[in-house]
């Protein structure tokens, strides 16, 4: 009896030495597996303020670009405004001779109804 007994208590021990490492095992595993979780975590933390920051410095490239763009289309749309008041002016001044050179060429028609109007010319 024992010896059953000593059988029983040596078994006993080794399953315990053998569930003793698989408990230190698995607490090994569970501490690298914290460790690598709370690594993942300072990765993750770096990659999002890297994420927000490049983002951010794109939101103000793209807002200096179009500062940049609405200036430029406002030194367009002033100088497209001068030309046109410029083709204006002259047209009206176009407007203005033509209206002279036709006064003037009655003024000449009725003065000389009956000339040859080449003689006017050959005489200047």
């Amino acid at each position: 009896l024992a010896d059953v007994v000593d059988r029983l208590q040596n078994r006993i021990v080794r399953r315990r030495g053998g569930l003793d490492s698989d408990l230190a095992t698995a607490s090994d595993m569970a501490v690298k597996a914290e460790t690598a979780l709370l690594a993942l975590q300072e990765e993750y933390s770096d990659l999002q303020a890297r994420v927000n920051t490049q983002t951010d410095e794109a939101i103000s490239t793209l807002e200096r670009k179009r500062e940049a763009l609405l200036s430029e289309l406002d030194t367009v749309y002033s100088r497209a405004l001068r030309l046109v008041s410029v083709q204006v002016h002259l047209a009206e001044g176009t407007r203005t001779q033509v209206s002279n050179a036709i006064a003037q060429a009655k003024l000449v028609d009725d003065l000389v109804p009956e000339a040859d109007p080449l003689a006017f010319v050959r005489a200047a």
